[in-house]
């Protein structure tokens, strides 16, 4: 009777893991895409403010009006975070000088310890903010990392969705384009 019920209990954690990654995917790939927020009035908030990491400057998004903006939420844990980033730098090395701002906010409770060592292995020059509060990230109800907004250049949000991307396929690289121009 009781190797029964410790199977059964097995089982039903094996499932409802199975479950919650399906229900993870679902979201991911069913993430708010261009043709469900165009128009809407879903804008990114005009008084956003950014701690950048390197000087801990306060920064803006009112200064970057007529910008595309990309806002990713990221930590140095994240496997899916670090497998993503190369492509985000590739992304923000090349459209960059085309209007593209690329925020890479950090969410670690110790960023100092661990952002120096991925800037380092991956390469990272881009610009990193920090989130040590996680009031970004509240008001943007991050519950899954990484997570990444797009917005126009009137920083109406494009899409967002939580989940890995490759940002240097030629297919975003098409529509963050069509965003510059």
């Amino acid at each position: 009777m009781t190797r029964k019920i410790a199977y059964f209990i097995l089982t039903s954690f094996i499932l409802l893991g199975i479950a919650t990654m399906v229900a993870h995917s679902l979201r991911v790939e069913r993430a708010i895409e261009p043709e469900e927020t165009q128009g809407k009035g879903n804008f990114l908030p005009s008084d956003l403010e950014f701690t950048r990491y390197e000087n801990k400057e306060k920064v803006q998004l009112s200064n970057y009006k007529g910008k595309v903006v990309i806002i990713n939420f990221w930590a140095s844990w994240c496997a899916a975070c670090i497998a993503e980033m190369p492509s985000i730098q590739k992304l923000y090395e090349e459209l960059h000088k085309n209007g593209l701002e690329v925020f890479a906010v950090n969410v670690e409770d110790n960023p100092e310890t661990f952002i120096p060592k991925v800037k380092q292995r991956i390469g990272l020059n881009l610009p990193i903010f920090l989130d040590i509060n996680g009031s970004l990230a509240e008001r943007f109800e991050v519950s899954a990392i990484p997570f990444t907004i797009v917005a126009n250049k009137n920083h109406e949000i494009i899409w967002a969705e939580s989940g890995e991307r490759d940002w240097f396929s030629a297919k975003v690289i098409q529509e963050i384009k069509g965003l510059l121009n």
